[in-house]
């Protein structure tokens, strides 16, 4: 799991980068890209969650 949360972190950078040097000013982190970070931690947190939930659900079955 923290294979694909590193990767991600690491997309999420490459992608800020990229914007980044692609603004006319060199600016820092503009809001729009603040709001893209948010909303994909909020969904990576939800699947981890139901993944989390499934699974000590299954768990539960078996004992």
């Amino acid at each position: 799991m923290n294979t694909h949360l590193s990767a991600t972190v690491y997309l999420i950078k490459a992608w800020i980068d990229d914007h980044r040097r692609v603004s006319e000013r060199g600016a820092a982190v503009t809001l729009e890209m603040v709001l893209w970070v948010v909303a994909i931690v909020i969904m990576v947190g939800a699947v981890v969650a139901v993944l989390t939930g499934y699974v000590q659900g299954q768990l539960a079955k078996l004992s």
